[in-house]
């Protein structure tokens, strides 16, 4: 099926407003991409005795020269289950500024895809805002500004354009949903758990330090302190992590389903009473 852009619903405020928000999110990510991989020789973090040491650098084999793993640090900064959902939301919202009115033939953006990925950045916003950010304060304004925006305002209006404007043509019954759907919405996060800790112990065993080598600190199973001054061990992180996205990815994803129905079964009483009179 070959499909056009609706000219005529491309200029209302919807079209603009994920225009607006693909491009918002675009830019912060590529900025910010772009800055730290020019100056990834300030990139440092501090080690056990309290000193900076370069994040991405290291001395050749004369102890003299240093070197910078920008490969590394690009396969890393892309490895941030923030930076992946973003770029969905991302896509999701260019997709949707331009086919608008298609929503039920357009797969990535029809009821169904739109839940799962509302779930995932839910997921992202959560973990980030109850998890990290109380061991991770972002350091001057800018940081502020990028992190509020990813992590809060980007999905925030995902979420709510996905729940109170999405058109919810073809959703399906919440019971469907769950038997059909909801075991598929743990494929990616499974994935994405598999992938981070392979790549976590092939970067370990080659003696690169625990910040570069695991994306999370509730990944890095090997830690006594996954958080300096907590003792609770980095597997148990990993536990109440999982049984935390486990629970947010069944009731919110269940949830959103619900509401989506409920708006199609409003829709259906509001035809019947404007048919009766």
């Amino acid at each position: 099926m070959k499909l056009k852009i609706d000219k005529t619903t491309y200029l209302n405020w919807r079209s603009l407003l994920c225009m607006t928000m693909f491009i918002i999110i675009t830019v912060i990510i590529f900025q910010d991409f772009i800055h730290k991989l020019i100056t990834i020789d300030t990139l440092t973090y501090k080690a056990d005795d309290g000193t900076d040491v370069k994040t991405w650098g290291y001395f050749l084999g004369d102890g003299k020269t240093m070197y910078y793993d920008r490969a590394g640090f690009i396969v890393n900064y892309f490895s941030f289950f923030t930076i992946q959902t973003n770029i969905m939301i991302a896509v999701w919202f260019f997709v949707l500024a331009l086919f608008n009115s298609k929503v039920g033939k357009i797969k990535l953006i029809s009821p169904t895809y739109s839940i799962a990925i509302a779930t995932y950045i839910s997921v992202t916003m959560l973990i980030y805002n109850t998890m990290l950010l109380p061991i991770h304060v972002p350091k001057d304004g800018l940081d502020w500004f990028r992190q509020l925006s990813l992590h809060l305002i980007a999905p925030l209006v995902m979420i709510c354009y996905t729940l109170f404007e999405l058109k919810p043509d073809g959703v399906i019954p919440v019971k469907e949903f769950a038997k059909k759907y909801l075991w598929k919405l743990y494929i990616y996060p499974i994935a994405y758990l598999i992938v981070s800790l392979i790549r976590g112990e092939i970067r370990r065993a080659g003696g690169w330090p625990r910040f570069t080598s695991y994306p999370y600190f509730f990944l890095e199973i090997h830690e006594k302190e996954a958080i300096k001054g907590v003792p609770i061990h980095g597997a148990v992180w990993l536990l109440i992590a999982a049984i935390f996205i486990i629970v947010i990815i069944a009731g919110l994803s269940l949830g959103f389903t619900k509401i989506l129905n409920n708006r199609v079964s409003k829709a259906k009483v509001t035809n019947v009473i404007v048919e009766a009179n």
